[in-house]
């Protein structure tokens, strides 16, 4: 009986499936999500083909499985021949693009069929990839990193002492295993808690989540970085996760736990060693843990999607340089004890806090802090006094706020370090406050989608370090501050949307280290000054859906000054 050869054909078959062919259509209907699922499933179904051709002649079910799926490889390969004849076609206007893309969606279809036939057939996929684990124990001269999927397929008892033989004669740093959606087990393999493991520096656990409790990894006495997520099962971090030695994770520095749906509580360790070199901590989608334990030298703590509590729990901390709190839905403060243990902070990040209504007056405290991001806080309508005495504050950026009525007058007025400034989507603003005076160090302004404001304040002159201004999509604004024209510094000016400017003032050409301008959507603005050629050192301009400018005799004559010009309607 002669053998049924499939792979070398599905192998040229998915190679065209990124031809240029192919690609042609894919850009025309949304295909490319559908072939990079099959390009992805290849390695799997080529590990399948090989054992099965192995076993055709043992198992008659194999063999018509492969001799079905050489009809279907042949098929598609026809069907691929069709759409490239297609394709000449339309280059000569004799078809549609309509026609190639119904052949290649034809196509789609007809090799998603190929995964769906290895059950059919009774090919046992699950032996199949334990069969491949057997083969993976034979490679003794691994070394590096190691990342293995399905690991379900795995047999927990069986295959447990070759693993660990096979674990300590190799030598991986990094080690990353993902379980599917066939997982099975309550608990994870006993490998998992070996002392084969002991070279491990960084360890990926994905997707067990039919497991109800973490393997003991604390002493592994040179792991720095654990991620372990989609862990449905876990209900509480206990001692077994540390371990029974002095100084559970020694040498740890960066640990995130990730989509744990259940957890509800991570007891602390009794040792006041435990986590003694934890710099980085990533919690996220934990919605019922309200407690972690205390981290005596955590630097960088995210908090994301989990119950207002750890917050809370978080303020115990006391060592913390960076704090990100990101997408609560019930938070409504934050403790003042938070900002008050963490008085070194130097970056704090509050994000997507709907209900979140101010920010604490000791905010002041923080005489470290660079850099203050505050956005999607539908209920906060102003920022603390106290902002004035962040003096080492370089990045200001208040985003989508759109119950914020003011900025603080006397808030602005400390923040004479203060570089970069981007004020976003925040409709009931009218005004920026005077204060603004103060930001003597700021070069990039950015004011965007706020459809309030209605004027800038006109002591622009003491910005005197400003290299950037962007307007961009506020409908009231009628004129630019006429302290503006003092800035001998300013390189970028931009002016997006805003119907109600009505001219570009004459004093534009003292601005005389402007290498860019760019105007787009304000139609009311007719002209552009006579000064504007003599900007030596304008290099781009750029005027766009401005029906009166695009003519312009100046804008011509800006030909012979500008490296780029741009008039597009």
């Amino acid at each position: 009986m002669e053998a049924v050869i499939v792979a070398p054909l599905l192998e040229v078959l998915f190679g065209r499936l990124t031809s240029s062919v192919a690609g042609e259509v894919q850009t025309r209907r949304d295909f490319k999500k559908e072939t990079e699922k099959l390009r992805n499933m290849l390695p799997v179904i080529q590990g399948v083909i090989e054992e099965a051709e192995e076993q055709q002649m043992k198992d008659k079910k194999v063999r018509g499985w492969l001799v079905k799926l050489k009809e279907v490889a042949c098929d598609a390969d026809d069907l691929l021949d069709e759409i490239s004849t297609l394709l000449l076609r339309r280059q000569l206007k004799e078809v549609t693009d309509g026609d190639a893309a119904d052949l290649f969606a034809k196509l789609v279809r007809k090799l998603n069929r190929i995964p769906n036939t290895m059950e059919l057939f009774g090919l046992r996929l699950r032996r199949i990839r334990q069969r491949t684990t057997y083969k993976l124990l034979k490679l003794n001269e691994l070394r590096g990193k190691l990342k293995i999927k399905h690991l379900e397929y795995v047999l927990p008892y069986s295959t447990y002492e070759d693993f660990r033989k096979w674990v300590e004669s190799t030598n991986f740093y990094s080690l990353e295993l993902l379980w599917g959606n066939d997982d099975e087990g309550a608990a994870f393999p006993i490998w998992m808690n070996m002392s084969g493991l002991e070279s491990l520096t960084q360890l990926n656990l994905i997707n067990c989540r039919n497991c109800e409790s973490l393997p003991t990894l604390g002493q592994l006495p040179v792991l720095k970085i654990l991620n372990i997520q989609g862990m449905d099962s876990v209900v509480n971090i206990g001692v077994e996760f540390s371990g029974e030695g002095d100084r559970p994770f020694s040498s740890l520095k960066e640990l995130t736990l990730r989509d744990f749906p259940e957890l509800k509580t991570w007891s602390s360790v009794d040792s006041a060693e435990a986590f003694i070199c934890l710099d980085k901590l990533i919690i996220t989608k934990c919605p019922l843990l309200i407690t972690m334990p205390w981290f005596p030298r955590l630097k960088y703590l995210e908090l994301q999607k989990c119950n207002q509590l750890i917050v809370r729990s978080a303020s115990e901390l006391n060592t913390l340089s960076t704090l990100v709190i990101d997408f609560f839905q019930d938070l409504f403060f934050l403790p003042k004890k938070l900002l008050q243990n963490n008085s070194r902070l130097m970056s704090l990040t509050v994000t997507s806090c709907p209900k979140l209504g101010s920010v604490p007056e000791n905010l002041a405290n923080l005489a470290d802090l660079k850099s203050l991001k505050i956005g999607w806080c539908d209920e906060l309508k102003t920022l603390p006094h106290g902002l004035k005495s962040l003096t080492s504050l370089e990045n200001l950026d208040i985003i989508e706020c759109p119950s914020l009525i003011c900025l603080p007058e006397e808030g602005m007025e400390g923040l004479c370090s203060l570089r970069s400034f981007s004020i976003e989507n925040c409709p009931r603003l009218t005004s920026l406050p005077m204060g603004m005076k103060h930001l003597i160090a700021l070069e990039n302004l950015t004011i965007m989608f706020c459809s309030n404001l209605v004027h800038l304040p006109d002591n622009f002159h003491c910005l005197v370090e400003l290299r950037s201004m962007t307007i961009l999509s506020c409908p009231e604004l009628a004129s630019l501050p006429e302290g503006l024209q003092h800035l001998k510094k300013l390189q970028i000016l931009e002016l997006r949307s805003c119907p109600k400017l009505m001219e570009l003032p004459n004093w534009v050409e003292h601005l005389v280290s402007l290498r860019s301008l760019a105007i787009s959507n304000c139609p009311n603005i007719k002209s552009l000054p006579e000064g504007l050629g003599r900007l030596s050192a304008l290099q781009h301009l750029s005027i766009r859906d401005c029906p009166d400018l695009e003519h312009h005799s100046e804008a011509t004559h800006c030909i012979h000054v500008t490296k780029s010009l741009v008039l597009k309607n």
